[in-house]
């Protein structure tokens, strides 16, 4: 038997668009994410937090929010540093200034705007899987891990974010 239209949930153009275009963050999608924050200039060392901005209102985003946690919940060494991942919700953006890597999952591209602009000149390095974030300027790496692990940095992104990354990493990836 076909269920009613009226017990579907509601779905609005915007959150088709954003549902339809939001690139699903990988287990290794954040190993591959995680490995390359070594390759800073001046990189932290000790435990570091790596803030993974997630919408606590969308189900995709409160699962890849579980697999990051998953993947780093005990803290992934990488050179000199322990990555542990901290929930921030897009409701407590303003919190963002207090982490050198922030990492966009699934749920936050209307969001990319206001990351960007809270974190501009900081330093801070904003991450994503979907690499059209990067495309368009709003994130300053992209990383995908499938079908090949592929690393995008915007140059612009990062000279707004006050970002430098080492010589021998910048040979390695694809700049734009």
């Amino acid at each position: 038997m076909a269920m009613p239209l009226a017990f579907l949930p509601a779905v609005t153009p915007s959150v088709l668009a954003e549902a339809l275009t939001d690139k699903t963050t990988t287990d290794k999608d954040v190993l591959v994410a995680v490995r390359t924050l070594a390759f800073v200039v001046h990189p932290p060392a000790g435990a570091v937090p790596l803030a993974v901005v997630f919408d606590p209102a969308a189900p995709q985003s409160l699962a890849e929010l579980q697999t990051v946690i998953g993947v780093l919940d005990d803290g992934t060494r990488v050179g000199a540093m322990t990555v542990h991942p901290v929930p921030v919700a897009i409701t407590d953006l303003d919190q963002l200034t207090n982490y050198r890597f922030v990492l966009l999952i699934a749920g936050v591209q209307s969001y990319r705007q206001a990351i960007f602009d809270r974190t501009r000149g900081q330093g801070i390095v904003t991450i994503s899987a979907d690499l059209d974030c990067v495309r368009a300027g709003l994130c300053v790496m992209g990383v995908a891990a499938q079908p090949r692990v592929q690393v995008l940095v915007n140059r612009t992104a990062a000279a707004a974010a006050a970002v430098e990354f080492l010589l021998a990493f910048r040979m390695m990836i694809t700049e734009m």
